[in-house]
Order: C-alpha cells, then structure tokens, then sequence
C-alpha cells in the first residue's frame, strides 16, 4: 500500500512539473514543424540601378498553435517594432503605406495581405511562393511591397518565432525573402531587442 501511494506521488509530481515547464524558444523546432528552413531566398540585386518606391505594410505578427493560425499582437512593443521600420526605410526611399489608403483600396488589400501572412504562418513550400493577387489600381509597377511578419509556431513543448521580410512586385510575387529566429518573449516586451537583433539584416537596409 506504500508503494503504491509512493508511485501515485511520483506521477502527480510528474505531471504537475511538466505542467510548468515553459516551452522551449529553440530553433530545433523544425523537427515538430512543417515550416521551410530559414534562409534567404531569391535576390533583390536588380533594385540598386533604379529608383525605387515602397508600400510598406505595417508589421504583422502570427501564431500557429499545432494545426490553428491566428493574428496576435505584441501591444507593448508593435506600434515601436511599426514606427522604427518606418523610419529606416523613409531615411532611404521614396515611403507610402497601407493606412494612406481610401476604404475600398484598404479592404482590397488587407484581403492580400491576411492571405500572405497566412502562407507565411503556415509556411509550407518555398516562401518565394508566398504570394497571392496584388489588387490592380493601388500600385504601380515601379512600387516594391515591403512586407514584415513575426510568426511564433508552437507544440506543447516548443516554440518556434521567424521574423519573415518579404518583397513582393506590384503583381503580388514574392521575389525576395530573408529570416531571422527571434525569442518573441523579448520581442514583445523590449524594442532594443528587436532593434539589435535586426540592425544590418533587413533587406534594403543592409549595411553597405
């Protein structure tokens, strides 16, 4: 009988401390997910020898819980991480936005845009295939979509965040992608994270 009630404690004690074990913010995590491997992909070269626009999107953060995706936010830090990316390329480029837009401009492309962060949330397949139907009258063929998503992928056990910047032509085809692993606990408290992590990464802001 003391046996037994002794082996009853161990399991309970088991339980309840894997119960608080936090999840692991380790890269490793591709083995529990589908995600393609992080990388450059493609090359935006061509860009130097002309004159170039942006239609920046404001940055998106994602969660992909097992096989369920949503939007998230990082309330403390989002609107910091949106007006420091917004910066860096006005220092640079000839800069508009998604909020410039009338209402039914803006209801045309949120649908294109929910779309390309749900393929980069799920992200299965190449992320140069990420993209979907740009809506025609927005942009011109001289403008460059700058796209920015923090994507957090979990298990029960692990976490999994990528920052994702996409460049995409006026026709909505990603041309360009670059990933960087991030720890989304420090991310969403802290923009000096975000700011060392990404300083020299970020396409078209590299550092010469």
């Amino acid at each position: 009988m003391k046996n037994l009630l002794q082996f009853r404690i161990i399991i309970i004690l088991t339980f309840f401390i894997a119960s608080c074990t936090p999840p692991m913010w380790n890269d490793q995590f591709l083995r529990f997910s589908d995600a393609s491997p992080c990388q450059e992909n493609g090359t935006f070269s061509s860009l130097a020898s002309r004159h170039v626009k942006i239609f920046r999107i404001p940055f998106l953060t994602r969660i992909k819980y097992e096989n369920r995706t949503n939007v998230m936010y990082y309330p403390e830090t989002r609107s910091k991480i949106d007006a420091y990316l917004s910066t860096e390329l006005k220092s640079k480029y000839d800069l508009f936005d998604v909020r410039s837009l009338d209402s039914l401009q803006l209801s045309r492309a949120r649908l294109f845009i929910d779309t390309v962060a749900y393929h980069a949330t799920i992200g299965i397949g190449a992320p140069l295939n990420w993209g979907a139907r740009f809506p025609s009258g927005i942009i011109d063929t001289t403008t460059i979509i700058y796209l920015p998503v923090g994507v957090e992928r979990e298990s029960a056990e692990h976490v999994q965040a990528r920052f994702y910047v996409l460049l995409i032509n006026s026709s909505g085809q990603v041309f360009y992608s670059t990933c960087l692993p991030y720890n989304a606990g420090e991310w969403s408290s802290d923009i000096e994270s975000f700011k060392n992590d990404v300083n020299g990464k970020l396409p078209l802001l590299k550092k010469e």
